[in-house]
C-alpha cells in the first residue's frame, strides 16, 4: 500500500487529520506565465519610430520656408495696396510730377522713380508692413539704406521702389485690326489721363545694396527700366496698377 502522509489540525478539543496533497508545497504549484516584449521587438519598434521622426524632421525646413514665403506675400500685398491707394487718393498731376515731365520722344516713353523726377527715393517697411520713416532723410525722402539710423535699420525688413510711367493709354484697335500696345507715343507735353505704377518690394532685412537696371529709362521696349536688378539672396515681389485722372 502506498504511503500517504497526513497531519492533524487542532480545532477546539479535537484533532482533524488533513492529507498532505491538499496543501501542496509551492514548488509543486503551476507557475503563472509572465508576458512582455522581447529585445528584438523593442529594437524594431524604436527603429520604426526613429524612421518616422527622421521623415518628419526632413519636412520641417520645407514647411517653415513655405510659411515664411506665404507671410511675405501677404505683407508685400498689403504694402503694395497701401502705396496704390495713396496714389489714387493724391492729385494726379503730383503723382505724375507734371511740372517736370519732359516731352515724349518718338518710339519711347518716359518713366521715373517716385516720388518725383528730381528726387527719386526708396521707402522702407517693417515686418508688420508699417512704414519706417527715415528721420535723417532730405525732405523726408530716403535715397537709400544709408539715410536710416541704426535703430531704423534694425526695424526694416522690406525695401520698396516705385516706378511711375505717367503717359499710358489703354490698348486700341486700329482700322486694319492691329492692336496698339501701351505705353503709347504721345505728342510733346501731352499728359494723358492714365498712369502706370509698378511697385517693387524686396525682402532685404540686411540692407544689401540694390542696383537699378541698366535699361534706358525712356525705352518702353525694356520693361525692367527704373527697376532693381535681381539679387541673389534677396526675394523680389512686383505689383502693377493703373491710376486715372479724376475728371
Amino acid at each position: 500500500m502506498a504511503r500517504r502522509d497526513c497531519f492533524c489540525i487542532y480545532i477546539g478539543n479535537s484533532f482533524s487529520p488533513v492529507s498532505a496533497p491538499l496543501l501542496a508545497p509551492p514548488s509543486a504549484r503551476p507557475a503563472a506565465r509572465e508576458s512582455g516584449f522581447s529585445l528584438v521587438e523593442v529594437a524594431l519598434a524604436i527603429a520604426v519610430i526613429a524612421f518616422a521622426f527622421v521623415a518628419l524632421l526632413a519636412l520641417l525646413p520645407a514647411g517653415l520656408t513655405t510659411f515664411r514665403r506665404a507671410l511675405d506675400i501677404s505683407i508685400c500685398t498689403q504694402i503694395a495696396q497701401r502705396i496704390v491707394a495713396d496714389a489714387q487718393g493724391a492729385d494726379f498731376d503730383i503723382v505724375t510730377d507734371r511740372n517736370n515731365l519732359p516731352a515724349s520722344q518718338q518710339g519711347s516713353d518716359f518713366s521715373f522713380r517716385a516720388p518725383s523726377i528730381t528726387q527719386p527715393g526708396v521707402r522702407f517697411f517693417d515686418e508688420q508692413g508699417s512704414e519706417v520713416i527715415a528721420q535723417g532723410a532730405t525732405n523726408g525722402v530716403a535715397q537709400g539704406w544709408k539715410d536710416l539710423s541704426p535703430d531704423e535699420q534694425l526695424r526694416v525688413i522690406y525695401h520698396v521702389n516705385v516706378r511711375v510711367i505717367p503717359r499710358v493709354t489703354l490698348p486700341t484697335q486700329s482700322a486694319d485690326g492691329v492692336i496698339d500696345g501701351f505705353p503709347a507715343n504721345r505728342n510733346a507735353r501731352e499728359l494723358g489721363s492714365l498712369a502706370q505704377l509698378t511697385v517693387q518690394i524686396a525682402h532685404n532685412p540686411g540692407g544689401a545694396p540694390q542696383k537699378l537696371s541698366d535699361a534706358d529709362p525712356d525705352d518702353s521696349n525694356q520693361p525692367e527700366r527704373n527697376l532693381w536688378k535681381p539679387r541673389e539672396g534677396v526675394e523680389m515681389f512686383t505689383y502693377s496698377a493703373y491710376i486715372a485722372r479724376n475728371q
